[in-house]
């Protein structure tokens, strides 16, 4: 979602500051047992569905604040970004994206999930005034200039965890989530939403290192919009030691789910892509040896793509994403191959070995055995067959080579 235009943005800059001072008078003042001023306002979680854009694979999470009685209704979005911004992907990659709170009328925030025929449920919060006042005002504070921009994390600063934290930071008391058994990685559970999106699941394994196939807590799993729904359905309120109440006291849906259109992605998957080339890789060998040739084109090509992926990789270990410094993939995929490919296949024109494929050997041996430790990304498997093929057949060749020249 967009930034908001200057006007549209101070309009409910001010509409929340008049909510907020309201509020703020409404906690100084005795009521002398008149309603609340705030017992007319609602405050609530909005879950958005999930979409097959690559942003919104996961849904969305947002606050609501509408007040019944004035007609002040507002949407607190925490995650407004600018996909145009300078260096926006590789900024993500490594973790140094900075998000910010909007604040919508919630008639225009709601008309984009409209369009989209994505739902948008609403749970309403039992609060006191007092809570309500709090994050009222925790809001405003986070909505001013100097203060809205915040550094993201998929999985533990996003816009869910932060309307989560903003929502239960200002709540008295405990709140009791529901315990679940099952425990899945932030990998499996990223993996129910890029079902359908196998290019996109690729990209996110090839990133993603060793740390994201641990097991994670009930809590670090609400960084979903569905599993903070699912959470917030069950959570209740520890009034006393002896009296628990349900946190949502109502649940709607606003915008109702409709018919998508279907997604049009590449017709190869991962696996079919890993399966021709390998395939490739085997044909060529094959020909190479009957020809007694060496197709030195071959092997640039595998390693300056293995080498380039393995820079990305290299690099991601300073990432400030702590499941992607970690990664076995590097096995793999390293610099070694763009760094020393040159020489090597110089060397093995010459019939001569070079360190760097006796390395590279030992390495995607470890790369198989460190898939019991690490999820890899689909069709990995295929191009490491092919790297080794390719590797396993020059070393076979020059070692013949060595023995024939021996027996002269």
């Amino acid at each position: 979602m967009k930034t908001l235009s200057k006007n549209v943005y101070l309009s409910v800059m001010t509409t929340l500051l008049v909510i907020t001072s309201s509020s703020a008078s409404a906690s100084r003042q005795d009521t002398g047992g008149q309603p609340n001023p705030l017992d007319s306002v609602e405050i609530s979680l909005l879950t958005c569905e999930p979409y097959n854009k690559v942003y919104s694979l996961y849904g969305h999470t947002a606050i609501r604040i509408n007040d019944m009685v004035s007609g002040e209704d507002l949407a607190v979005n925490y995650g407004v970004f600018d996909s145009s911004a300078k260096n926006f992907t590789l900024r993500f990659i490594f973790g140094l994206t900075d998000y910010e709170v909007g604040i919508y009328p919630f008639d225009i925030f709601c008309h984009e999930y409209e369009r989209a025929g994505r739902y948008v449920k609403e749970q309403v919060l039992d609060l006191t005034a007092s809570e309500k006042q709090k994050i009222i005002q925790d809001i405003a504070v986070n909505s001013l200039q100097e203060n809205k921009v915040y550094r993201y994390n998929i999985f533990y600063n996003n816009c869910t965890t932060r309307a989560r934290d903003v929502i239960l930071d200002n709540i008295d008391g405990e709140i009791v989530f529901a315990e679940s058994e099952n425990h899945p990685s932030f990998r499996q559970m990223v993996h129910k939403y890029t079902k359908g999106h196998r290019w996109s699941a690729f990209g996110n394994d090839i990133l993603l290192g060793l740390k994201a196939d641990a097991e994670t807590t009930n809590f670090e799993q609400q960084f979903l919009p569905e599993r903070l729904l699912a959470a917030f359905s069950t959570a209740m309120r520890a009034r006393d030691s002896n009296t628990q109440t349900p946190l949502v006291k109502v649940t709607r849906v606003i915008v109702p789910s409709a018919e998508k259109e279907a997604d049009n992605s590449f017709p190869l998957t991962p696996t079919h892509v890993g399966l021709i080339i390998l395939a490739v890789v085997i044909a060529l060998t094959i020909a190479e040896q009957r020809r007694k040739t060496y197709f030195a084109a071959l092997d640039a090509t595998i390693y300056l793509v293995c080498g380039a992926i393995g820079i990305l990789l290299t690099m991601m270990i300073f990432s400030q994403h702590p499941t992607v410094q970690v990664n076995l993939q590097l096995l793999l995929f390293n610099p070694l191959p763009l760094l020393f490919g040159w020489q090597a296949i110089r060397r093995r024109q010459k019939g001569k070995s070079h360190w760097m494929t006796t390395a590279w050997i030992y390495m995607i041996f470890l790369f198989f055995i460190g898939r019991y430790l690490q999820t890899y990304a689909e069709g990995t498997e295929y191009i490491a067959f092919a790297v080794a093929i390719r590797l396993l057949t020059s070393r076979h060749v020059l070692r013949k080579n060595k023995l024939k020249n021996a027996g002269k």
